[in-house]
């Protein structure tokens, strides 16, 4: 597998080429790349009783389930790249908006814009 550590957590100078190489590598398969694998310690801890829309979120949004990808995307969204990380954002509010939204929830971020957007597109969804 790819090791992801180094796209994760910080900002590089060149973020376009740090937000390009995320929004690849969160269209890639688990066996190349996986963001779980970087911080295995940090990954979203799933709450029982939490029923999936799509029953596939697991094998094919494995990048999802890591908080570190999360947290990362929310903070380069701060910039002046909030439309690009938003885009990125697209796919899991599609297909596994639960699972974003745990993510959403089990972080620590600074309550930002885009935090803020995603809870209101999510949360109507379950509630």
């Amino acid at each position: 597998l790819f090791p992801c550590d180094a796209f994760l957590n910080k900002r590089w100078k060149h973020v376009e080429g740090q937000i390009s190489f995320i929004r690849q590598a969160t269209l890639a398969p688990a066996s190349i790349i996986s963001f779980g694998e970087s911080a295995p310690a940090s990954s979203l801890t799933l709450i029982e009783g939490i029923a999936f829309l799509n029953k596939t979120v697991t094998a094919i949004h494995h990048h999802w389930y890591s908080k570190p990808l999360t947290e990362t995307l929310l903070n380069l969204a701060e910039s002046n790249h909030y439309d690009n990380v938003r885009h990125i954002f697209e796919e899991p509010v599609k297909v596994c908006p639960e699972l974003l939204l745990l993510q959403l929830a089990q972080i620590k971020p600074t309550w930002s814009g885009i935090h803020s957007e995603l809870c209101d597109v999510l949360l109507p969804k379950f509630f």
